[in-house]
């Protein structure tokens, strides 16, 4: 019996390497979180000079000419404008990057899940096969013991037949 469970131990084990060792590197990516924050920061901010830039070629093309006051009023919405672009996309980021997270996370979990689910079972069926060969030594050990006292008990009772045809 227990080069029977050496072998369901190592078919077991033999198993669960082939189902989890392709995975491994999945799970290894799916462990590292997502941070998209600063890359949309940047983004965000390469827009904004790109909108700055093509505002100012819109003028030159155009031929407007503006005040001081007018600079200074659209150089300062600009910058508002551009703040809560960088500060909306920051936003969205960190939002986008938890919900990734999340998912990733959810993933990892059902892997555990179910590779846990046929460890467990793999384990359930040694268990059984232990109690089974428990159980059947137990059950040769009575036998035995059974064998052993009846026998003894036939001798003696031959004995004292013998015993008796002598008296």
């Amino acid at each position: 019996m227990a080069l029977a469970d050496d072998i369901l131990t190592s078919t077991a084990a033999a198993e669960y390497e082939k189902d989890i060792v392709p995975f491994t590197r999945v799970i290894q990516e799916l462990q590292q979180p997502i941070d998209t924050v600063l890359e949309s920061e940047q983004g965000a901010m390469e827009a904004n000079i790109r909108a700055q830039e093509q505002a100012a070629r819109l003028q030159n093309r155009y031929g407007i000419q503006l005040t001081p006051a007018e600079r200074q009023q659209q150089a300062k919405l600009a910058q508002i404008s551009g703040q809560s672009n960088i500060g909306g996309a920051m936003n969205f980021a960190r939002r986008r990057d938890e919900e990734t997270n999340l998912q990733r996370l959810s993933v990892l979990s059902d892997i555990y899940s179910s590779e846990r689910a046929g460890a467990l079972g793999a384990l359930g069926t040694i268990a059984g096969l232990a109690t089974q060969r428990k159980n059947a030594y137990e059950r040769a050990r009575a036998s035995s013991a059974s064998q052993h006292y009846g026998f003894l008990g036939s001798l003696g009772g031959k004995v004292g037949s013998l015993l008796g045809s002598l008296i």
